[in-house]
């Protein structure tokens, strides 16, 4: 019998029933969640259940108006598996349109909190978030350091545009802070911006 090594939780035939209560062999390496309703806290039950994980798919996807996206919850869960995760993709959407004068800015309803840094995630390689949810819902007076929020074997960093429509990234300042704090980034790394397209 082969080995179940990755999981995918939104395949159509799975009982209906809470994903706490789905069996998760502790074997796996690969869980998948796409447009996924489940919680941070369903999540570090899931999480709980697969202490060798690799790689984690959490696809959030709600009502604009559902209760707030906790980030602080979130990050907690994703410690669990923070000496295993080698990649990590966390989106997140709305499928609701904002109301007709419904001011997007500085939404307090889709983000709450801040994961915390990843510098303790030591085999985590590939990571896929937004702005957003990467830096939280804080306000900075300058741009933070972006290297002080990756994991420290950082190979490949790719900055997704969810909640796009929310301008959440502006929480912190002007939006030229994000082109400063990209750019700051990027000269610090080895190279500099010599051989980036900007």
């Amino acid at each position: 019998m082969q080995e179940l090594t990755d999981v995918d939780l939104s395949k159509a035939d799975l009982p209906i029933r809470p994903l706490t209560e789905v069996h998760v062999p502790s074997a796996v390496h690969t869980l998948r969640l796409y447009r996924s309703m489940a919680s941070p806290k369903t999540l570090s039950v899931l999480l709980k259940k697969c202490p060798n994980l690799k790689t984690l798919l959490y696809d959030r996807y709600l009502s604009y108006d559902s209760t707030p996206l906790d980030l602080g919850v979130l990050g907690k869960a994703l410690r669990r598996v923070r000496s295993t995760l080698t990649n990590l993709t966390i989106c997140y959407d709305c499928f609701d349109e904002p109301l007709i004068g419904y001011d997007t800015s500085f939404d307090e309803t889709l983000l709450r909190g801040h994961l915390g840094s990843f510098h303790s995630f030591s085999a985590l390689t590939d990571l896929c978030i937004s702005i957003d949810v990467l830096l939280g819902h804080e306000s900075y007076p300058a741009p933070p350091s972006l290297a002080s929020f990756l994991p420290p074997c950082l190979q490949r960093l790719t900055i997704s545009d969810d909640l796009w429509d929310f301008e959440i990234s502006y929480s912190f300042g002007e939006s030229s802070l994000l082109k400063t704090l990209y750019t700051d980034f990027l000269n610090a790394a080895p190279g500099g911006l010599e051989n980036c397209d900007t």
